[in-house]
C-alpha cells in the first residue's frame, strides 16, 4: 500500500523558477551581502539584488551575444564561487538549460558529458582550460564557445589564457541592458527542462537527469515547509558542497537565496580550512556528506576549533552510521545530526529529517519522513506491494520527480512507471511511526566521497587497457565511505602490475573513481549464464580480504 507524507498538503506556487526566487525582475531585494567568498570576504561578495541583476545580464547576453535558442545546453565546469548561482540562474532566465560537470573530470569524462548533453557553450575554471580544449577536440566543439569562469571580475587575469583559442572571459557575454525581463511562463510550460544533472546508472555510462521549473520550485518549497521551528538565531551557511551537485544546488543556489540566508562560499574544500571558516564566520548550519561527518569525529584539528556557533547539521548523499554520527555529535554543543534521503532523480530530497514537531526526539538510523505532497511505497521482487516493517524496493511519487533521463526514453521507461512512480533501486522499510530507513542498495552504485560511481563505467575504462582481459568492480566499505575495488584478469602472457593499472587510471578518471579499494588479480570473473557479473560473490570475497580500519580524511 502507498504511504502518504505525515505533513499536510502544501501549496506549491505555479510559477517559473526565477519568478519564484526573485518575485519579479524589479521587485525590491536586499542589498546586503548574501554570497561571500570565504577567502576574501571584504572584496568578494554579492547581494540578492546583485544576484538578480547579474543573472538578468547573463540571460540577455546568452540570447543576444551568444545567440542561443531556448533549450540549448550550456555546461559549467567549475568549482564553487560567489557567481556560480548567477551563471546558473542566468542560463535558466535565457530559457536555455544548465548542466554542471565535476571540476575534477578528465578530458575523457568531460567529453562524454559535452556530447551526451549536446552542450553548445562551456564555462570553465581557469586551470581547467587545457582539459576543456582537449574535450572540445574530441567532441568537435568550437573552442570559441569556451569561456573562462571565476570570481575575479574586477581584474581577470586574461594573460593566463591569452594563448588559448577560446571565446574569452565569462563577463564578456554580459549584456549592457539593464531592462531585460525574463519570460514568465504559463502553468502549461512549467514542465520545461532547466537543468540536466548527471546521475550514474547501474549499467552503462552516467545519465542526464532532466529537472524542470516545477521540480525545483516544488522540492525547495517542500524543504522550506518542513522547517517548522523558526530558529532564535540568524542562520549562516557555509557552502563546501559543490553547487553543480543536486545537494549543493538545492541548499545554496536556491533555498539560501529564497530565505535570505548568508552563505560563505568555499572555492575548494579543505577540512582544516572548513573548520577555520566555521569558527571565523560563526557558521550556524552545516550541510554535510558522510566524509565530513567522519572528519568531525576523528580529525585532531576539531578539538582545537570553536564549534559553539553550530546549531544544526544535515547529512545526505550517502548512508551514515549511527556510531559515526554519535562520535561527531560529541564535538558539538547539543546538536543532533539529521539525515535525509534523496537522489538526483527527485531533484534533491524526498525523505528528510528536519527541525519540526514530528522530529522532537529523532531516532538513530532513520532518514526521516516523506516530504509534503509526496507518496512512497515498497515493492518486492515480484512487484507485490509491502506493508510496514517489510523491506522492499522504494518507489516514490511527487512533484519533485524528474521529467526523465535526457535523450534516453528506454531508461526513463525502466525507471518511471506510466502512473508516475519512480523506482529508486534502493531497499528500505518504514516503521510504525512513519519513519523511513534505507537498508541496502538494490542497484550497484558505489558511493565514493558523496559521489556516485558506476562499476560498469570503471570496468569499461579498465577493459580498454591492452593488458586487461576481464574485470569486475565493486565498492568496499571504508569508514562511512566506499572505495572502488577491481578484480582483474590479465591477458595471456601479460606482466602488467597493480602500479601500472593505478598510473593508467590516474590519467583517465577522476580522483574519487580511483581504485583506492585495491586491485586483485584473479583467473576469472564470476558470472551468470547470461554473462552478468556476480558482484555478490565478489563482495563476499572482499569481506574476507579487507579489514575496515576507518579513515578520518574528508574529501569532496
Amino acid at each position: 500500500m502507498p504511504f502518504d507524507s505525515p505533513f499536510p498538503e502544501i501549496n506549491i506556487p505555479e510559477v517559473d523558477l526565477l519568478t519564484w526566487l526573485f518575485g519579479s525582475p524589479d521587485a525590491p531585494l536586499s542589498k546586503e551581502p548574501i554570497y561571500i567568498d570565504s577567502i576574501n570576504p571584504e572584496e568578494k561578495h554579492i547581494s540578492l539584488h546583485e544576484y538578480r541583476s547579474l543573472a538578468r545580464r547573463v540571460a540577455s547576453g546568452i540570447q543576444t551575444k551568444l545567440r542561443l535558442q531556448p533549450q540549448d545546453k550550456l555546461l559549467v565546469f567549475s568549482s564553487n564561487n560567489i557567481y556560480f548561482p548567477v551563471l546558473l540562474m542566468g542560463i535558466v532566465g535565457s530559457e536555455c538549460v544548465f548542466t554542471g560537470a565535476n571540476p575534477t573530470f578528465t578530458a575523457r569524462e568531460l567529453a562524454y558529458q559535452i556530447k551526451d548533453a549536446h552542450a553548445k557553450v562551456l564555462f570553465v575554471a581557469p586551470d581547467a582550460v587545457p582539459t576543456a580544449l582537449e574535450a572540445a577536440k574530441v567532441t568537435g566543439l568550437d573552442t570559441r564557445k569556451i569561456f573562462v569562469f571565476d570570481d575575479n571580475i574586477k581584474n581577470p587575469n586574461r594573460s593566463a589564457w591569452a594563448q588559448y583559442p577560446i571565446g574569452g572571459y565569462w563577463t564578456d557575454i554580459l549584456s549592457d541592458r539593464e531592462d531585460f525581463r525574463w519570460r514568465q511562463l504559463s502553468k502549461d510550460e512549467l514542465n520545461t527542462t532547466v537543468a540536466i544533472n548527471y546521475s550514474s546508472g547501474t549499467t552503462g555510462m552516467p545519465k542526464g537527469v532532466e529537472i524542470t521549473h516545477k521540480n525545483f520550485v516544488s522540492n525547495t518549497t517542500q524543504s522550506i515547509t518542513m522547517d517548522e521551528d523558526v530558529p532564535d538565531y540568524t542562520p549562516v551557511n557555509l557552502a563546501a558542497i559543490p553547487m553543480y551537485h543536486a545537494y549543493g544546488m538545492a541548499a545554496f543556489v536556491l533555498q539560501s537565496a529564497k530565505q535570505g540566508t548568508k552563505v560563505y562560499v568555499m572555492p575548494k574544500f579543505d577540512f582544516v580550512e572548513y573548520l577555520k571558516c566555521i569558527e571565523k564566520y560563526g557558521v550556524t548550519s552545516i550541510a554535510a556528506v558522510p566524509p565530513i561527518i567522519v572528519a568531525f569525529a576523528k580529525h585532531p584539528a576539531v578539538d582545537k576549533t570553536d564549534l559553539s556557533s553550530v546549531k544544526s547539521i544535515g547529512c545526505g548523499a550517502a548512508p551514515l552510521s549511527a556510531e559515526t554520527a554519535i562520535a561527531a555529535e560529541a564535538k558539538f554543543n547539543n546538536v543532533r545530526i539529521l539525515q535525509g534521503y534523496g537522489l538526483s532523480e527527485v531533484t534533491c530530497a524526498v525523505i528528510v529529517q528536519r527541525e519540526n514537531k514530528l522530529n522532537v526526539n529523532p531516532k538513530r538510523g532513520t532518514v526521516g519522513h516523506i516530504a509534503p505532497n509526496c507518496r512512497a511505497k515498497l515493492v518486492d521482487a515480484d512487484g507485490k506491494e509491502l506493508g510496514r516493517n517489510q523491506p522492499g524496493e522504494l518507489w516514490v511519487r511527487g512533484p519533485n520527480v524528474m521529467k526523465g533521463y535526457y535523450n534516453k526514453p528506454e531508461a526513463t521507461a525502466d525507471t518511471i512507471t506510466p502512473d508516475g512512480w519512480l523506482k529508486t533501486g534502493d531497499v528500505a522499510y518504514v516503521d510504525d511511526e512513519g519513519l523511513w530507513y534505507i537498508v541496502d542498495r538494490k542497484k550497484e552504485l558505489i558511493k565514493s566521497s558523496g559521489y556516485q560511481v558506476a562499476p560498469a563505467e570503471l570496468e569499461a575504462v579498465l577493459l580498454e587497457h591492452p593488458d586487461v582481459a576481464d574485470v569486475g568492480v565493486i565498492g568496499i566499505k571504508w569508514a562511512d565511505n566506499e572505495r572502488p575495488r577491481a578484480y582483474i584478469v590479465r591477458n595471456a602472457g601479460s606482466k602488467v602490475t597493480s602500479e601500472d593499472i593505478k598510473k593508467y587510471m590516474s590519467k583517465v578518471v577522476s580522483s574519487y573513481k580511483q581504485l583506492t579499494g585495491g586491485i586483485v588479480w584473479v583467473d576469472e570473473i564470476p558470472k551468470n549464464p547470461s554473462g552478468k557479473i556476480l558482484r555478490k560473490l565478489l563482495r563476499e570475497r572482499a569481506a574476507k580480504e579487507v579489514t575496515d580500519t576507518g579513515d578520518h580524511k574528508a574529501k569532496l
